[in-house]
């Protein structure tokens, strides 16, 4: 069968069509976009924003980063009143019951931020012993001073801080889990950032300093507006907490192009 000239035409560009479908749809070979990502981007990591809480004011006098770890058997009421900060569970069920506000109870991987100088409850609902945090920024004189909790151990205290200015400020508690050869963004924040390892290991990288290797138990701070990058070389997942203290009109964070 004869073929024309004007039909060769139409087929030779219907084949090119094809061919031009083909490079550029999904491939099932090949590298993907995460794997493909930059070293100052994030692979394999997750956050979960467990809140923010606001305050006019820092607390008076040279201020520090503390993390303590509070057993607590079942019922054991703690009221009192206090600076402000979050509570963590790690383990177990904690309750806290605001005075003439909300009751929250607050399970294992969950988070409650208490206002600052408001009487407040500290439960434990049962039916065994829980384990939580209390984070938050402190006076110094808090490092000699009585325990806050019964039983209290500190987890992480950063040094000393310099002076920060006066005005409000946003206090933010985040969980990050970084996947086996994963890493977050390269990135920097308005605040002050500390962390705690809750599980595995991470590297730490900021700007200006050595790399840090922190395994679970361990923390480190790292100053406002200083970028820094956080990564998992172990076999298991890892995951951190990360608490924050942002002066109002700060931006919370920020990218950046390159890794520390």
């Amino acid at each position: 069968m004869m073929i024309g000239t004007r039909a060769l035409a139409s087929i030779a560009a219907a084949v090119v069509v094809i061919a031009g479908c083909g490079t550029t749809g999904p491939s099932t070979t090949g590298t993907s976009p995460t794997s493909a990502a930059g070293p100052a981007k994030a692979v394999g990591a997750t956050t979960d924003n467990l809140g923010d809480g606001k305050i006019d004011a820092l607390p008076a006098g040279t201020l520090y980063v503390q993390y303590l770890d509070v057993p607590q058997s079942v019922g054991a009421p703690i009221t009192h009143a206090h600076i402000a900060g979050y509570v963590y569970t790690h383990v177990g069920t904690h309750r806290i019951a605001i005075t003439g506000g909300e009751t929250k109870d607050v399970k294992a991987g969950e988070a409650a931020f208490v206002p600052p100088n408001v009487g407040h409850t500290h439960s434990n609902p049962g039916p065994s012993a829980n384990s939580w945090y209390f984070v938050s920024i402190r006076p110094n004189t808090a490092r000699t001073a009585a325990p806050t909790f019964p039983g209290q151990k500190e987890a992480f205290a950063s040094a000393d801080l310099a002076a920060l200015p006066a005005g409000p400020y946003s206090l933010g508690l985040r969980a990050v889990t970084i996947q086996p050869n994963g890493r977050t963004a390269a990135h920097k924040h308005g605040g002050l950032e500390s962390i705690l390892v809750l599980d595995g290991s991470v590297e730490v990288r900021v700007q200006g300093a050595a790399m840090k290797t922190l395994q679970k138990g361990e923390g480190i701070l790292i100053d406002a507006d200083t970028p820094l990058q956080v990564s998992n070389k172990g076999a298991a997942s890892a995951k951190f907490l990360a608490f924050f203290v942002t002066a109002d009109g700060k931006p919370f964070s920020t990218d950046v192009e390159t890794s520390p």
